[in-house]
């Protein structure tokens, strides 16, 4: 199943400033971000001729997982893998979300786009979540079927939230350091 995540927000923030914060300093704001117990940056490479990439674990509070799908979602979910590469030249970063655990049960791709709008900026999300939730091991066919719509529901609510309130946490962390 195929999930439409699209959002933008303007923040009170220079464009230069929220782009250099959002690249530095996106492990320190997982306090402002709905089930995100932190976000730990696992590689960083910057890109001579091309975007830089940066490789982040985000670890999922484990309230989102509702007690019917925990033995089958808990460590798939525990943390969550995110490639990022950034174009710093357009403001955009791409990045692709996905269980490190099994690569098949879900993957997040999209983009954030910064621009300026008048005396702020503009952040675009815009980014396909899809969900495969018979891909579980250890899930009879009988029961896939039954635990199919909150296998969903859980992925939607441990990527969707958070990303839509990256700007709010990224006005933040700006407006407080």
């Amino acid at each position: 199943m195929t999930i439409a995540l699209r959002f933008e927000q303007i923040i009170a923030v220079d464009l230069d400033q929220a782009w250099q914060s959002l690249h530095q300093d996106l492990s320190l704001m997982p306090a402002d971000l709905p089930h995100v117990r932190h976000i730990r940056e696992l590689t960083r490479q910057a890109g001579a001729d091309g975007p830089a990439r940066i490789d982040f674990a985000w670890g999922i509070e484990h309230s989102v997982v509702p007690a019917v799908a925990r033995p089958f979602l808990r460590d798939l979910l525990d943390e969550v893998r995110s490639d990022t590469h950034w174009h710093h030249h357009m403001r955009r970063v791409e990045f692709l979300f996905y269980s490190e655990g099994l690569r098949e049960l879900f993957n997040c791709r999209g983009e954030f786009v910064l621009d300026a709008c008048g005396e702020g900026t503009r952040m675009s999300f815009v980014g396909d979540l899809d969900v495969t939730p018979h891909q579980l091991p250890g899930v009879p066919k009988l029961l896939a079927r039954t635990i199919m719509p909150a296998v969903e529901r859980v992925v939607r609510d441990s990527i969707s939230p958070p990303l839509e309130a990256l700007p709010g946490a990224l006005q933040k962390r700006i407006q407080t350091a």
